[in-house]
């Protein structure tokens, strides 16, 4: 396996140690000798090096106060530090070891023994700095992504106020009209439309989407385009005007149409849809699965709780929604809601309930609040009742007061009509009819208050086509935030499983690959196999070309690998010029599972030794073609499940890849008997 150089500073005044390390260390790193502490200190902060060998007894500064210093630098903190010593005191060593340092080697010098410490140190090192980085990668790449959640419920919550919350309508005669939400998430999944049909007439809708977040405020956004296109759709132009829909053909035909929709997103939707005529006296509504209306009556002052028994939409498709009417009067008001209210809970885990709001509700009339105030004082109530505790669902609350008195729109007919009268009867019947039911025979429309009317039907349906258009301009900005989200999860995957050169899986997916393979041998009983291959004179390349080069191949055997094998099979890049190869679903059989291993194992080595042409692209010069050859020692080890761990299975593979390379290179090795027999025992 080759590795880059690694450079260690030995700080020690004695020569002969200076000359024993030097002599048993120049060949695998590179050394840089400092013989006094401060000398030592002022080599590590012009370079940091990868390791440190630190004597302690030293003049002037010894190796306890130099350690010291260097776990004071915030650069030089993370330097392995070795103390070399030949005190055999244990209190020195626990000195040593507070202070930071990574092992101690005595002296007389073993150097056998001081390579090993050495090198496995510096192993463990460079692991924990490559892990290191792939946690900044991935917390940077969280980070990213979290920003661009943030910016979807920001986004979310202007959906929220500016198109699934009703803008309360104005030049309704007395009415009074006010309304909160809080959402449990930013933004949430409770909507609602108010809609002035004319001076003494309005539709309230109300809903409530399944779920929280941006997907309900979506799936909100689309039910209220959809109840704007119903109500344009279901005119009925005659001679005499234009009749609307009634309430109950509103909501049978936003089931139509929405339920197909709601069963695709496994979604439903609680709605209310109240039409409220002051100048007939009647309230006319539907309700869907939603929370009941609550109705206090001005002259009895109790509270009427009106609701339906029809299902939510996107539930059953044959579904059929009745519609109720019930008288009102001068005074009249009424109170709808969504059921986060009413489930809201205090801390020990008792809900607001019905009851506490019908209380609530008709304390706020008694003090004649109006009902802004009304509202206002509920929220204050609700509050209390919960501490002051986040909602766990979406909270809205919608109060309507009828005025004390309503005035008529028309005044009655006492004699014949003239021809100028009947024009202003039709022209009445084309605006009333256009809103209401039925067209009015017994009363008509002077020609300036007509003109009135049809002007403010276009004003009308002219803010229904901007608030359209608005609403598929949001849809789209939405989507392409959504897509965006999308593709930072891609990349946050791809950094947290995959190599960035090769776009291989690396070692943390490889390990799950392994685990799901001995998990799929053990229902089974069929061997696998795994290669691990390391690449003949890498450094070479890297020397001679740059590591351009370098990259240019191995990106060149991660392709002519993954051409070798099955799609079940897993190629990992397991780190700088090393690979592994997972082959799944052998034999039964040892022996059979071992020549099917052998076959593709060869077509490997032979298919990496052919010749690679590599185009290099040097600043301020042509491009140059490079012919490179290369080949790779391959060991290879059989597998099954209970067999061994995941780590003696990598090591068996590894321990054979270099017999290869003792063995001359350019080979297949399988694990010597002798070699393997040790390892289990080991393990």
């Amino acid at each position: 396996m080759t590795k880059p150089t690694r450079r260690i500073l030995v700080i020690d005044d004695t020569p002969i140690n200076l000359q024993l390390l030097m002599a048993a260390l120049t060949l695998d790193f590179d050394l840089q000798v400092a013989t006094s502490g401060a000398q030592g200190l002022e080599y590590a902060s012009q370079a940091a090096p990868d390791l440190i060998l630190l004597d302690v007894m030293m003049p002037e500064m010894d190796g306890f106060e130099v350690c010291q210093r260097l776990k004071a630098d915030p650069q030089l903190k993370d330097i392995p530090v070795i103390f070399l010593t030949a005190m055999s005191d244990n209190n020195a060593e626990s000195i040593g070891l507070v202070l930071g340092a990574a092992d101690y080697i005595t002296k007389p010098i073993n150097v056998s023994i001081a390579q090993l410490r050495i090198g496995n140190l510096l192993d463990r090192e460079a692991l924990r700095k490559e892990i290191q980085t792939q946690f900044n990668e991935l917390k940077e790449a969280t980070d990213l992504l979290q920003a661009s959640r943030q910016r979807e419920l920001e986004f979310g919550n202007a959906i929220q106020h500016t198109l699934l919350k009703g803008v309360i309508p104005k030049g309704i005669e007395g009415a009074s009209v006010s309304s909160f939400s809080e959402p449990s998430q930013v933004v949430d999944g409770d909507f609602s439309d108010i809609r002035r049909l004319h001076t003494n007439s309005f539709d309230v809708l109300v809903g409530d989407v399944m779920g929280k977040g941006v997907g309900a405020a979506l799936i909100g956004a689309g039910v209220r385009s959809a109840y704007h296109q119903v109500l344009a759709d279901l005119q009925v132009v005659k001679s005499f005007g234009t009749v609307l829909p009634t309430p109950g053909q509103i909501v049978n035909q936003l089931h139509r149409v929405l339920t197909p929709r709601l069963a695709e997103l496994s979604s439903f939707v609680t709605l209310a849809l109240y039409r409220f005529d002051l100048e007939a006296g009647t309230l006319t509504f539907v309700n869907a699965g939603h929370t009941p209306g609550l109705l206090l009556s001005a002259k009895q002052g109790q509270v009427l709780i009106i609701m339906g028994e029809n299902l939510p939409i996107g539930v059953l498709p044959d579904e059929v929604y009745a519609e109720v009417c019930v008288p009102i009067g001068p005074g009249d008001s009424l109170l709808v809601y969504s059921d986060g209210i009413t489930e809201a809970r205090n801390a020990g885990g008792e809900q607001y309930g019905q009851e506490r709001l019908i209380a609530a509700f008709e304390a706020g009339r008694k003090a004649a609040l109006v009902p802004f105030a009304l509202l206002d004082a509920l929220q204050q109530t609700l509050k209390g009742f919960t501490g002051g505790a986040p909602a766990l669902d979406d909270q809205t609350a919608i109060v309507v007061e009828w005025p004390s008195q309503v005035l008529p729109m028309t005044r009655a007919v006492d004699k014949p009509e003239t021809r100028t009268q009947v024009l202003h009867r039709r022209a009445e019947a084309v605006a009333r009819n256009f809103l209401t039911e039925a067209s009015r025979g017994d009363k008509f429309l002077t020609p300036d208050k007509a003109q009135q009317v049809l002007y403010e039907l276009r004003v009308h349906q002219i803010e229904l086509e901007l608030q359209a258009e608005e609403l598929l301009r949001t849809q789209r900005e939405l989507e392409a935030d959504i897509v965006q989200r999308k593709q930072m999860e891609e990349q946050v995957r791809e950094l947290a499983f995959y190599d960035v050169l090769t776009h291989l899986p690396n070692r943390r997916l490889l390990g799950d690959r392994l685990g799901q393979t001995l998990l799929a041998s053990k229902r089974s009983a069929i061997y696998g196999a795994l290669m691990f291959l390391d690449l003949d004179n890498f450094k070479a390349l890297n020397d001679k070309h740059g590591h351009s080069a370098g990259d240019l191949l191995l990106v060149e055997v991660a392709s002519r690998l993954k051409s070798c094998v099955r799609e079940i099979d897993t190629v990992a890049r397991f780190g700088g010029d090393e690979f592994v190869v997972l082959l799944g679903e052998l034999a039964l059989d040892p022996q059979d599972s071992k020549s099917q291993a052998d076959v593709i194992a060869e077509k490997i080595r032979l298919v990496l030794a052919a010749p690679y042409l590599m185009s290099m692209a040097r600043e301020g010069a042509e491009a140059v073609t490079l012919v490179h050859r290369c080949t790779a020692s391959i060991g290879v080890t059989l597998l099954i499940h209970s067999e061994a761990s995941q780590d003696d299975i990598l090591m068996r593979a590894d321990t054979a890849m270099y017999q290869a390379k003792e063995q001359g290179r350019d080979r297949v090795q399988w694990l010597a008997a002798s070699q393997s027999s040790a390892i289990a025992i080991g393990s």
